[in-house]
């Protein structure tokens, strides 16, 4: 994110948004392999505060992108919701967003609002085996969107952590699948990553005693916080493994990466 209104961008190529919208803004960046040569550059944001936290790249070189937003002027495109959810007035909560640049960087493929009445904030992004983009994140709203069949479509606690797949055909986008993941306290994901059969690896921390686990390593939460680690299905309807990671003090899981053998590493 940036506050600077002289953010650099390369003078010979078109922006997608040439001029900030708000207070913070979104940037994203492209550079040449050579490191000092910058391909593209632009904002990415409305009248209020709109902060970038992920990123994946596809081999064709869109650009995946997931944050948070309070700017009921977000730009969406093809969008499965198009509108903020704020709950009461202007600006008490942020939605998560969507947003999917083409590879010139100067025009969106598609973009969208994600979240429900209370704040929601994407916090991760990875592309699964078919190219579509798979969100981490957390949310406090009782009515996120969630899909049939998911592991859990309701809120357990005061924040949750949650997991969304998100479908595009090339002319609309819809969400594949979505699921909240936690217990009866505060759970928060960080980190996501995909495995070649496309099992999806999340990351986070919980404060819930009920986090749920299942082939875990660690069963039971050992202090306040503890980091956990999660494997789901790839349409989000089970939990393959899932276990607390930790001590007496806090513990935070930040990021994953699973490597070619389905091995985890936080």
């Amino acid at each position: 994110s940036t506050q600077s209104i002289d953010f650099p961008y390369p003078s010979w190529k078109a922006q997608y948004q040439e001029d900030p919208g708000g207070g913070l803004d979104a940037f994203v960046t492209k550079f040449e392999p050579d490191g000092f040569s910058m391909n593209y550059s632009t904002y990415l944001g409305g009248y209020y505060d709109d902060i970038g936290h992920g990123i994946a790249v596809n081999d064709s070189g869109y650009a995946f992108v997931t944050g948070e937003t309070i700017s009921p002027d977000f730009p969406v495109l093809k969008a499965f919701q198009e509108n903020i959810s704020y709950s009461g007035t202007c600006c008490s909560s942020a939605d998560a967003f969507i947003t999917v640049l083409t590879p010139e960087g100067y025009d969106l493929e598609f973009s969208s609002y994600l979240g429900g009445n209370m704040t929601d904030i994407g916090q991760a992004i990875a592309l699964n085996n078919t190219g579509m983009p798979v969100v981490a994140g957390s949310t406090a709203s009782d009515n996120f969107p969630t899909t049939s069949g998911a592991y859990d479509t309701t809120l357990n606690g005061t924040w949750d952590a949650f997991v969304t797949g998100v479908s595009y055909d090339g002319s609309t986008s819809s969400i594949g699948f979505s699921t909240y993941l936690g217990g009866g306290n505060i759970d928060k994901a960080n980190g996501i990553a995909l495995g070649a059969n496309g099992d999806i690896f999340v990351t986070g921390f919980t404060k819930s005693s009920q986090f749920p686990t299942r082939n875990w390593f660690q069963r039971s939460l050992s202090g306040g916080q503890d980091a956990f680690v999660t494997r789901l299905l790839p349409d989000g309807s089970n939990i393959v493994s899932s276990t607390y990671l930790g001590g007496v003090s806090d513990d935070n899981g930040n990021a994953i990466a699973v490597d070619p053998a389905g091995a985890m590493y936080i």
